[in-house]
């Protein structure tokens, strides 16, 4: 299970901040040393909270580190590992992630933004809702220039791994569900 302390450093160090910057409003309110004394863990706990939290990687962040190593994959046209990141059951999703591979190139690096990760399951199943943005070329139409993408993926953990089980295309703006791609639907059914 995760919790704020591991996601991130910055809420306990900010803590820490805090209670130093009273410490430091006291000793110039009292000229009292051992205020200043008392400081001193504190300086010193910053750090460590820092490289545990650098040293403990949640669930959550692997599942959002697996996001953007198969989003770099699709960039680079890399088809063994966007396909690795596919659960092996998914038989459709291998063919719709060929499709795509076959059928659209990135004109440049996709930006990857706005992942947010919905852990279920005790960790071992995961929502992710993403936007890729970048210039792309469609085979058979050419270069299409800059298009917007969102996207809902779910993840499963299979053998220690997080794996695809489950695509959704979004309306980049309404957000509501839409197809890969009207020529995809003959590879889902």
């Amino acid at each position: 299970m995760s919790t704020w302390f591991t996601e991130s450093a910055w809420p306990p160090i900010m803590i820490l901040a805090t209670v130093g910057g009273a410490g430091v409003a006291l000793y110039f309110t009292t000229q009292r040393v051992k205020y200043l004394v008392a400081l001193i863990p504190l300086i010193l706990l910053g750090p460590v909270i820092y490289a545990f939290e650098q040293r403990h990687v949640t669930e959550r962040e692997r599942v959002e580190q697996s996001v953007y190593a198969v989003t770099a994959a699709f960039d680079r046209q890399d088809r063994p590992e966007v396909l690795r990141y596919i659960g092996a059951q998914e038989i459709v999703l291998h063919k719709v992630a060929e499709w795509a591979l076959d059928t659209i190139q990135p004109d440049g690096p996709l930006n990857v933004t706005d992942v947010a990760v919905a852990m279920h399951n005790n960790d071992t199943r995961a929502d992710v809702h993403f936007r890729a943005n970048g210039s792309i070329s469609v085979m058979g139409m050419g270069k299409v220039g800059h298009c917007a993408s969102r996207w809902e993926l779910k993840w499963q953990k299979e053998g220690g791994d997080w794996r695809i089980i489950g695509v959704q295309r979004l309306d980049p703006i309404s957000g509501e569900r839409m197809d890969i791609d009207a020529r995809s639907e003959r590879l889902t059914r």
